[in-house]
């Protein structure tokens, strides 16, 4: 379905396609898809291909022919693939003959085109990125069906998609993405290997440790209560997400803590800008320009 007029659309792409300012599209549909791959084709014939790397944001459903067409407009997906596991099996009844269609990390891959994982938080099920890159991995529904098998990715892809794919995807990749010297030191430290755990364990991995900037941000306290993906409990692989154990207050309530821990109670006000932060703010100053 279609919210915005086309030539409403063409005319955004028009105006901002030039400046500093990186486009980014809320396309769940194939047809929301198909809509800005033809205003993107339109403005790149018109005014040239640039380094846009538009973002299709959600990208649920793609058909086989968009994803070439995405690659040659230099375009980068971000899949909220948390919604696989719980409406798995209702999408299957709903649009059988589309299923192919539905979060395809693993076709977009295969035809080069760069992507990245979203938790689409709080709108999604589950704050936890281990979440989402279970999801890719696995490919089940709630039933124990598995689900587009050949979409799935392995562990080190999805870890890639958080890192290397994700910093691209922003244009940062000359300052992070990977660990190397001269690159910001933002990283986390979790407490299992997600390319040495079975698959049907990495949506139970915890960050332990955060550090921004070589700075130590967050640190988990050995007795705080493990984060799970919503409806799971520790090693529990046959889960019913938003079912009776899913308790959503304690997950915002966690999530306030670890602001806290990260910002104090007052929040960041007062303290020098990072490095990073300069940098974001620089690129808002050019794109306003």
């Amino acid at each position: 379905m279609r919210v915005d007029p086309q030539e409403q659309l063409v005319a955004f792409l028009d105006k901002y396609w030039k400046s500093n300012r990186q486009i980014a599209a809320h396309a769940i549909g194939d047809e929301a898809n198909e809509q800005f791959l033809l205003a993107l084709e339109d403005v790149i014939r018109r005014q040239g291909r640039g380094d846009g790397r538009p973002i299709f944001q959600h990208a649920q459903f793609l058909r086989p022919d968009q994803i070439s067409r995405i690659k040659a407009v230099d375009g980068t997906t971000s899949f909220t693939a948390g919604g696989l596991f719980p409406m798995g099996d209702y999408i299957a009844s709903l649009v059988p003959d589309r299923i192919d269609w539905v979060g395809v990390s693993g076709s977009v891959q295969r035809q080069g085109v760069n992507w990245t994982l979203n938790t689409d938080w709080p709108a999604g099920v589950s704050p936890s990125l281990m979440y989402a890159a279970w999801n890719v991995v696995n490919r089940v529904t709630r039933s124990g069906k598995p689900f587009a098998p050949h979409e799935r990715v392995s562990a080190y892809d999805a870890m890639r998609s958080l890192t290397i794919n994700a910093a691209y995807q922003y244009k940062e990749e000359k300052s992070k993405g990977t660990l190397e010297v001269g690159k910001l030191a933002d990283l986390v430290v979790l407490d299992r290997n997600p390319l040495k755990v079975h698959p049907m364990s990495i949506k139970d991995i915890q960050v332990v440790q955060t550090l921004k900037e070589g700075v130590l941000v967050y640190n988990r306290k050995p007795d705080a209560t493990a984060i799970f993906a919503p409806g799971f409990r520790a090693g529990q692989n046959d889960p019913h997400v938003h079912g009776p154990d899913c308790n959503h207050a304690a997950m915002f309530a966690r999530a306030d803590e670890i602001d806290r821990l990260v910002h104090g109670p007052e929040g960041a006000r007062g303290r020098p800008l990072s490095v990073d932060q300069e940098r974001v703010l620089a690129r808002l100053f050019r794109a306003s320009e």
